[in-house]
């Protein structure tokens, strides 16, 4: 046994940097591929795992600190559950990452996609720490709190009392640390969250059109939309050729989840001497549940050429995506494409 325990522990610390590297980058693919709607039971399965994962590799590191089990048992612990904490970790900021990033602008909402990022690459910056209990709630409470806002204060004072249990003395020693490193974490976050750092998930921006033209039928729009080659579908900013007296529409698919009910704004701006300006703001509701997400469209008239860009936010102001897209005016409208979605 202590034979097998000493082989183990020698792969770790050998090949301790390239199995940390592979282990992300598969577990980010596997996020990215699976991971899809917030709302699913698999996706929070998914992350509830990581979690607890995460929590039982803190209670057991640290009731090996207590010195209740033996020497064996302890050199085992040493071996594999720092490293698998440290896969926990890495999994659960990789699927923050893709539900996060799916969620939001990343123009409007880089520093919060990017410190997720850096959590997630910082992975492997952090194994010197993952032995110490206020390194250890601390990066788990951020989790919980990227996981469930709300809840989140509540779930790691049950964590702490679960710990305390299993290691009274370290808890106790510990918890100032522990209280100042929550209260500014939830700081921080809360400052992210009424400035609009912190993109608003679950919702997402599935697709957005251009068009001419757009009407309802039934379930579905019709859309008269300009043809578009391989390579301008690839260009992020869209061209719209403007006959005169046109109006301009923005159609737009955003995934909220079941049984939601929010309404979402379309706040349309033009570029005037470098500055985004604010032409209309356009309210409207939405009720979440269809994977292919919520459909509707806003509609402005009497557009001037140039540059041009709709923000599609929450009431809030908290920026779902943004669609941009230069006006140029033209004699005669170009040939359209009836398109039905």
């Amino acid at each position: 046994m202590r034979e097998h325990i000493k082989n183990i522990k020698h792969i770790l610390d050998t090949y301790e940097r390239l199995l940390s590297a592979v282990a992300l980058f598969i577990g980010f693919i596997i996020d990215s591929l699976t991971l899809r709607r917030i709302d699913l039971l698999f996706e929070n399965s998914v992350l509830i795992t990581y979690l607890l994962v995460a929590g039982v590799c803190i209670i057991v590191l640290n009731f090996r600190k207590a010195r209740i089990v033996d020497d064996s048992v302890r050199s085992w612990v040493m071996a594999v559950v720092p490293f698998v904490m440290q896969i926990a970790f890495g999994a659960l900021f990789s699927g923050f990452v893709v539900f996060y990033f799916r969620s939001a602008s990343f123009s409007a909402n880089f520093l919060f996609i990017l410190f997720l990022f850096g959590m997630l690459v910082g992975n492997e910056v952090f194994r010197p720490y993952y032995e110490r209990l206020v390194f250890h709630v601390s990066i788990f409470f951020f989790a919980l709190l990227s996981y469930c806002l709300v809840a989140s204060v509540v779930a790691v004072s049950l964590f702490i009392f679960v710990l305390s249990i299993f290691s009274r003395d370290n808890v106790r020693k510990s918890l100032p640390r522990i209280a100042q490193s929550i209260t500014a974490i939830v700081a921080v976050v809360m400052f992210a969250y009424l400035t609009n750092i912190i993109p608003p998930i679950p919702l997402s921006l599935k697709e957005s059109i251009i068009a001419h033209a757009a009407t309802r039928s039934g379930e579905a729009y019709a859309l008269s939309v300009e043809p578009e080659s391989f390579f301008e579908r690839l260009y992020p900013i869209k061209t719209f050729h403007q006959s005169a007296g046109e109006s301009v529409y923005l159609w737009v698919s955003v995934f909220a989840p079941t049984n939601l009910k929010t309404a979402i704004v379309h706040e349309w701006q033009q570029r005037q001497k470098g500055k985004w300006v604010t032409m209309s703001r356009i309210t409207f509701p939405i009720s979440g549940g269809r994977s292919e997400g919520f459909r509707g469209y806003s509609v402005k008239e009497s557009v001037a050429e140039g540059e041009w860009r709709v923000s599609v936010e929450t009431e809030r102001g908290q920026v779902i995506g943004r669609v941009r897209f230069d006006i140029i005016d033209v004699p005669v409208r170009p040939q359209l494409l009836s398109v039905t979605r």
